[in-house]
């Protein structure tokens, strides 16, 4: 596994930039989809409800779509995310359909590192990226229409469904909900709690526990004899961590975070990819001489002079951002009721 794991790393670092810059064939790639599969499911007669797990892992989804397989027909397919794999990144290039440093070049400092000082969301705009996208595209959905909704954990299925029924001109419907908040709002226990954060088939499990008793299942099976297309897809996974990295002239790393931007930043290069030109990978630069990491496998960063401080915070976490498998590779299942 870790042969794979450092394999698929430097495919995705020599490849990546190739891709992004139409130097070569490229996979699909997150901000694509909405070009290439969303609207190409879009009809006059019928709606499309696109469902954006954020943060959910390809191994989550497939308890998720084992459970729809009993309500629909599915076609699953695959993307691989934008770097980095973290939703103020992922997921804004997802709803613009354009690379972060395309977006940032119109909406300069929405894109950034999360601060504990700065209480707004990079992602607060998603949805005006979304409706200019589908503007752009001679698509139709109205401003006038819940066309785009967050849904919270105390959401519950009624209320979902009436932001759904009230989409009379919209053909498409977006909903996005952060995973792991749903899931730690499901009356886990403190147990629970610490093995959904540090253990992959504990993750697994109480994902699919939490999907078969939640608000949004109920949604789905009352649409399941209607004629609506279903998409469930994420921004971004996570990998477990177990190794760490140390990250020179940073004051400081942000939890559960595998990629940094900074002046003179510097780690082993065996473990992440530098970034001296963010834009050569699509990125936007936060200020004059910013480069930017990336970390690569399962490791994560750490601070030289506050190690066992990061060991004991970040050792055994599941954390985004970085290069891997996990993060980067992207379930996209569409869901057809069941033909009679």
């Amino acid at each position: 596994r870790s042969d794979i794991d450092s394999a698929f790393s430097n495919f995705i670092i020599q490849n990546y930039g190739p891709w992004i810059n139409a130097q070569s064939e490229a996979p699909l790639l997150g901000h694509r989809v909405i070009e290439k599969r969303i609207m190409p499911l879009l009809s006059e007669d019928k709606k499309c409800l696109l469902i954006v797990i954020s943060g959910m892992r390809f191994d989550q989804y497939l308890h998720i779509e084992r459970t729809l397989n009993k309500l629909f027909d599915v076609n699953r397919q695959y993307f691989l995310t934008t770097l980095p794999s973290s939703e103020e990144f992922s997921r804004n290039s997802f709803f613009a359909g354009e690379l972060p440093v395309q977006i940032d070049s119109r909406d300069q400092g929405l894109l950034k590192e999360p601060d504990k000082e700065d209480e707004m969301s990079p992602n607060r705009k998603e949805n005006q990226l979304l409706f200019q996208k589908f503007s752009n595209n001679g698509e139709i959905i109205s401003d006038q229409e819940p066309y785009y909704s967050v849904i919270k954990p105390s959401d519950d299925a009624s209320s979902i469904l009436a932001k759904i029924r009230s989409c009379q001109k919209s053909r498409l419907i977006t909903m996005v909900f952060d995973l792991e908040e749903h899931v730690c709002c499901s009356n886990l226990t403190d147990q629970e709690q610490m093995d959904f954060q540090s253990d992959e088939s504990a993750r697994r499990l109480l994902t699919d526990i939490w999907f078969q008793k939640s608000a949004i299942y109920k949604v789905i099976q009352t649409l399941a004899s209607q004629d609506i297309t279903i998409v469930v897809t994420s921004d971004h996974g996570s990998v477990l961590c177990n190794r760490a990295t140390e990250v020179y002239n940073t004051e400081e790393l942000i939890k559960n975070r595998r990629y940094k931007f900074g002046v003179d930043i510097s780690a082993d290069e065996r473990r992440v990819v530098f970034i001296p030109e963010p834009s050569h990978f699509g990125l936007p630069s936060p200020g004059e001489g910013m480069n930017c990491i990336i970390a690569k496998e399962n490791y994560y960063f750490s601070h030289p002079e506050k190690f066992e401080f990061s060991h004991k915070e970040f050792k055994s976490s599941f954390q985004k951002g970085g290069i891997s498998l996990e993060e980067l590779i992207m379930p996209l299942g569409i869901f057809q009721p069941k033909a009679e």
